[in-house]
């Protein structure tokens, strides 16, 4: 039994997509900053900034693939199954 696709799993897809962004990006400014050897130096501004870029990738990450899951949800109302034992 497949779950329809809902506002509170939206909120929940944007939200991971933004940790999993955010944690990213944090560790490729660890890599690059070690590679540079300028040592640590991470500033307010800067978790701002990528908090923003998270935000902004999570959000459509999130949204395009429940976009998605609607279309696919449609088209499967649409469509009779195939296989009639399902």
């Amino acid at each position: 039994m497949k779950k329809k696709p809902s506002l509170f799993t939206l909120v929940l897809t944007i939200a991971y997509c933004w940790l999993c962004f955010f944690c990213l990006g944090l560790g490729i400014d660890v890599v690059v900053m070690l590679i540079n050897m300028k040592g640590f130096d991470f500033s307010i501004t800067g978790f701002i900034y990528l908090a923003k870029m998270s935000g902004v990738a999570g959000l459509a990450a999130g949204l395009g693939s429940w976009i998605f899951a609607k279309i696919d949800e449609y088209n499967a109302r649409k469509k009779s199954p195939t296989d009639p034992n399902e």
